[in-house]
């Protein structure tokens, strides 16, 4: 996982690459005032997916297991 920056990426192998969602987030809210209604439900989803993810860290999952906990909460 990296930020946005592209000097973060490479041509010599192939890249699964995640960006920083903090720094994603960020974008959204920077262009909300021309996109209420669809800055709204990416914030809000996000919102429900760091609730999920902050009761993972609690019940003390493993990273594999929280991610299977994150994936089936934030399904439904």
């Amino acid at each position: 996982m990296c930020d946005g920056l592209n000097n973060n990426l490479t041509d010599e192998f192939e890249t699964l690459l995640g960006k920083c969602i903090l720094h994603a987030r960020r974008h959204f809210v920077e262009v909300a005032e021309s996109f209420p209604e669809e800055v709204r439900f990416v914030l809000e989803t996000l919102r429900k997916v760091y609730k999920i993810e902050a009761r993972a860290r609690k019940l003390g999952l493993n990273p594999r297991n929280a991610c299977n906990y994150t994936n089936r909460k934030a399904s439904r």
